[in-house]
């Protein structure tokens, strides 16, 4: 099944964008697909069927069979019901891919983080005897048996009675299950190994974590789960940990600390706000310190931005009491009655002529769903500029909040991609470049490239081959173009692996060149095709690098 235009046809749009605005934008890839909508939580569509939906990739590739009853997305993968399967115990789990992981022979499938899934074997009983109850009906279910599943193996490795498994929780890396007999809490690992046995489900005693603090002359640094030294003691306290950066105190004012162990936000304020509607991705969270490349902050009791190099962009000037953020950007209603947003590159903008503004799930702050007096919707950015018109039945983002579906009517949707604006800088400005910040491991299997990367001197991160070839040849003579050249030969050594890598030098060129060059609209969109598949859009990647290349 195909319900959208070849991904050529992606390309070629966008080959032709202009380089990323202040603003957002859409970018219009096929606008008549039949009614679809995202798999909740996932970058996925939902695709109707005669008997059931299929798993649909963003270019509209059917990537099962319309089996399904039901698709719901959590922590990255889908729970499913399929078709005609036992009435009790039909449900199973799927991948991003649309592969079967988790049979369907269960009445529940409950994943718990993005490591650990249960599947559930249910049997009927009563209404004075039930686990489970049925959401529509007179159904009571007891759970019979329990299998654990490990989804980054993809495997079973074990089945607990219902009389000794009454509870459990993701801690960690480990799993914690309470026995329903004993009331004993057993940590188990990875292999369902059992480490030992702790009071409750959330202790972590057996489980450690990613990172931990230690302590010397009084002050606290950062450790990683092997003992190496992330960052030296520096701060009175360090606080949470989301989604790459760690809060951290002087005592008095409070900043954020990048998982590099280098200061993004000086600790010079009385608060780090917590971002919300941020993308699922990259730990199936929307919350977060970071939106688009800004920190909300507050200082005196007011809310304001800074950049990733802890500039401020935003001064602070209405109260944290009337100010809701929505990410990169935060929404008051000020005494005149007017619904204003104050976006995080400091422009305000009083909002009129909409019943209704919310700002969009995954969209960070810089999209806005708008209502009008007849229920139709459309979306405005940050600034308030209309990206859409309020002509279409519903608008959403996908969980990656790379594309946005707008529902024409109930038969038809267009489908976009969406480009944010770019930051004021860099998200960590204090590592030696972007490569070494966004992804220290797989920098590290660059071999050269990534190398070279970290000495901090762009030109120097050429290839062996780039450096001795003739000073008069291209790449030499412009060391983004050799960035790129680097980029390109990761991505067809191992597009999937290398990734991060080569998205980290897409990223120092585009610095390099800066955001108004004609090149850097292209090196954004192939870092968005990377990010949204890596495999499936190494070729349309190669190919946006040399349109870039030809404009150096």
């Amino acid at each position: 099944m195909k319900i959208a235009r070849p991904l050529a046809a992606l390309l070629c749009t966008l080959l032709l964008a202009a380089p990323a605005l202040a603003e957002g934008s859409l970018t219009l890839l096929d606008d008549s697909l039949p009614e679809c909508d995202f798999i909740s939580g996932t970058s996925l569509l939902r695709l109707d069927g005669d008997e059931g939906y299929a798993v649909g990739s963003i270019d509209g590739t059917a990537l099962t069979d319309a089996v399904y009853t039901n698709l719901s997305g959590y922590e990255g993968y889908i729970v499913a019901a399929q078709v005609n399967a036992d009435p009790i115990n039909a449900f199973g789990l799927l991948d991003a891919q649309g592969k079967t992981l988790i049979p369907f022979s269960y009445g529940d499938v409950d994943v718990l983080s993005s490591e650990w899934a249960l599947g559930v074997v249910l049997t009927e009983s009563t209404a004075d005897n039930y686990d489970y109850q049925a959401f529509i009906g007179d159904g009571y279910y007891l759970i019979s048996t329990v299998d654990v599943y490990h989804l980054p193996d993809g495997g079973k490795l074990g089945t607990f009675e219902r009389a000794n498994f009454m509870d459990a929780d993701p801690i960690n890396h480990c799993l914690n299950i309470e026995d329903r007999a004993t009331g004993t809490v057993t940590t188990y690992d990875a292999g369902l190994n059992a480490l030992g046995t702790v009071e409750n489900t959330w202790d972590d005693d057996f489980a450690p974590a990613d990172y931990e603090t230690y302590r010397e002359n009084g002050q606290y640094g950062i450790r990683d789960k092997e003992g190496n030294v992330v960052m030296e003691p520096a701060f009175y306290s360090v606080y949470d940990y989301k989604r790459g950066y760690f809060e951290v105190s002087t005592g008095e004012k409070s900043g954020l600390v990048n998982a590099q162990g280098h200061v993004v936000v000086p600790a010079e304020y009385d608060d780090v706000e917590t971002s919300y509607y941020l993308p699922a991705l990259p730990d199936w969270s929307t919350s977060g310190f970071e939106a688009a490349g800004y920190f909300a902050v507050e200082l005196d009791g007011k809310l304001g931005f800074v950049d990733g190099g802890g500039n401020v962009t935003c001064a602070p000037t209405y109260s944290t009491d009337i100010m809701d953020c929505n990410g990169a950007s935060a929404t008051l209603t000020d005494l005149e009655g007017n619904l204003r947003i104050v976006a995080a590159d400091g422009a305000e903008t009083i909002v009129s002529g909409y019943d209704r503004v919310r700002p969009m799930e995954y969209g960070s702050g810089i999209f806005y769903t708008v209502t009008d007096a007849d229920y139709k919707k459309g979306v405005i950015d940050w600034h308030g500029n209309e990206v859409l018109p309020c002509t279409y039945a519903d608008v959403e983002l996908s969980a990656d909040g790379q594309y946005l579906l707008a529902d024409i009517d109930y038969d038809h949707s267009a489908l976009y991609q969406v480009t944010y604006p770019a930051p004021g800088a860099a998200p960590d400005v204090e590592a030696d470049t972007t490569a070494d910040a966004a992804a220290p491991e797989a920098a590290a299997e660059a071999d050269t490239t990534a190398d070279a990367a970290e000495s901090g001197d762009a030109a120097d991160a050429a290839a062996p081959e780039a450096a001795g070839a003739d000073a008069g040849s291209d790449a030499a003579a412009n060391p983004a173009a050799t960035l790129l050249d680097n980029a390109a030969s990761l991505i067809a050594a191992d597009a999937t692996k290398n990734r991060d890598a080569a998205v980290a030098l897409l990223q120092s060129a585009e610095k390099l060149l800066g955001e108004d060059h004609p090149a850097a609209g292209l090196l954004q969109s192939a870092a968005t095709l990377l990010n949204a598949d890596a495999a499936m859009n190494a070729g349309s990647v190669g190919t946006l690098l040399e349109s870039a290349k030809a404009l150096l």
